[in-house]
């Protein structure tokens, strides 16, 4: 299974960065980290063409392949979506954060990714994401512990 992460800024390093310090499997991510100065130039909207065929050239073409980036419909996103070879197993999951892409990471390497697997790690991760009562709220709400895991 080959992952590539396509984001404005440096969003898909940072959360490379994230996977390899959590579990050391940041080897297993590609970046394409867009609109950035690279190397003395700005990476813009012509270079993501180069990224991705070169992302694809190092994948069989039956390979599974999950591709993330950061906003459905964003410039990113929909030059992804156009540079996707045909005929490859490719998942795209826009708006991603780093659990979804940590549960992938993690995946079996020999189990392959599947849409269900992929949608049931989304909805886990959409579950994931809640708003921790402000510390003002707790401090009257009686023991810290019950506050913070109600």
């Amino acid at each position: 299974m080959k992952i590539l992460i396509a984001t404005h800024g440096r969003f898909a390093s940072g959360i490379k960065s994230s996977v390899e310090l959590l579990t050391g499997k940041g080897d297993k991510i590609c970046c394409i980290d867009a609109y950035v100065e690279q190397d003395g130039k700005t990476v813009g909207d012509a270079d993501i063409p180069a990224e991705m065929e070169r992302f694809f050239a190092q994948t069989a073409p039956e390979e599974e392949t999950v591709v993330f980036t950061d906003l459905k419909g964003g410039s990113v996103n929909s030059r992804v979506m156009e540079l996707i070879p045909p005929g490859r197993k490719v998942f795209l999951v826009s708006g991603f954060n780093l659990p979804m892409v940590l549960e992938v990471v993690m995946a079996e390497e020999d189990e392959p990714i599947t849409g269900q697997t992929l949608q049931s790690a989304l909805e886990m991760c959409r579950e994931s994401m809640v708003l921790v009562p402000p510390l003002w709220e707790r401090e009257n709400a009686g023991s810290e512990e019950e506050s913070f895991f109600a």
